[in-house]
């Protein structure tokens, strides 16, 4: 015959504290998931930003912005590769500008 109390105390001084141990389990779960979701939101920020550089009509009608917005993007980009907007905008030798493929856009032929 055991007493309850004699069992715990043995259990204890074999096993350790449970609550302690659930403690520090539960402790971990919430690091793993806060870990979890920083990591998704540095992808999703990093795909954002893929997009806007790659593909700002594509995220302006994802974010359910206008093409203006889009546009807007186009020239952010422009100024950041501290090249001339008249230039870019008229092509120089490519096969169409910018200009031209904007319009295009918003004639849906793009």
């Amino acid at each position: 015959m055991f007493l309850e109390a004699d069992v715990r105390a043995l259990a204890k001084i074999v096993h350790g504290d449970f609550e302690a141990h659930r403690k520090r389990k539960q402790e971990e779960a919430e690091e793993r998931k806060r870990r979890k979701a920083a990591k998704e939101e540095k992808a999703k920020a990093a795909e954002r930003a893929w997009e806007a550089k790659n593909a700002p009509f594509a995220l302006a009608q994802k974010e359910g912005r206008s093409n203006k917005d889009a546009v807007d993007m186009i020239e952010e980009l422009v100024r950041q590769t501290g090249l001339n907007p008249e230039v870019v905008m008229e092509g120089n030798g490519a096969p169409f500008s910018l200009k031209q493929a904007l319009e295009m856009q918003n004639m849906g032929i793009l």
